[in-house]
């Protein structure tokens, strides 16, 4: 098998985008707390991608962002299911990415173009540090900002901020380790 492109999240293989295959993404918050909340329809079919992580089948990248949302939406459910899912969390291998003032200032400008809340957050720690995929269920606004790429990466660099990535694949637990079809602007 071939090896990854730098700032790819695809090698060559036979699963993926156009035969490559999957081997670096972000996890969004939601594929925790689908396995945390054990939910029917979502549960395993994040179980199954966080296994992947475990194992080295897929390299994860995430952010103490995800920890605090982890905190904060499953606090409701109870704090010892929030401290679980935490503790889980920091226990994965995922490499995190720092949240600075310039990924804060460059979420500020992917919210100018293409309002997504604290999802610009996190496709700004994506898009600066060369993570090209995210696995998310939260589609809608992945979507809207996979879509709107070009002018993401564009004001981010009019801000002067360096982009590392400018390729952002969303891919669905259902659809996992392929991407699922953007379509066009």
């Amino acid at each position: 098998m071939g090896g990854a492109v730098r700032g790819s999240p695809w090698r060559a293989g036979s699963e993926g985008e156009g035969g490559r295959e999957l081997v670096e993404a972000y996890v969004d918050t939601n594929v925790y707390v689908y396995v945390a909340l054990r939910h029917p329809e979502f549960g395993e079919l994040c179980a199954r991608i966080l296994r992947a992580v475990v194992s080295g089948e897929l390299r994860a990248a995430g952010s103490d962002l995800v920890a605090i949302e982890l905190l904060g939406s499953l606090a409701r459910v109870g704090p010892e299911v929030a401290r679980g899912a935490l503790e889980a969390y920091l226990a994965m291998p995922v490499r995190r990415l720092e949240v600075d003032e310039r990924v804060l200032r460059a979420a500020a400008l992917i919210n100018g173009v293409v309002n997504v809340g604290y999802d610009a957050i996190h496709a700004a720690l994506m898009l600066l540090n060369g993570v090209g995929a995210v696995v998310t269920n939260d589609l809608g606004d992945w979507v809207r900002l996979a879509k709107r790429l070009t002018d993401v990466a564009s004001t981010i660099e009019e801000g002067e901020i360096q982009v590392r990535s400018r390729e952002l694949a969303v891919i669905s637990p259902r659809s996992f380790p392929r991407p699922v079809e953007v379509g066009s602007a």
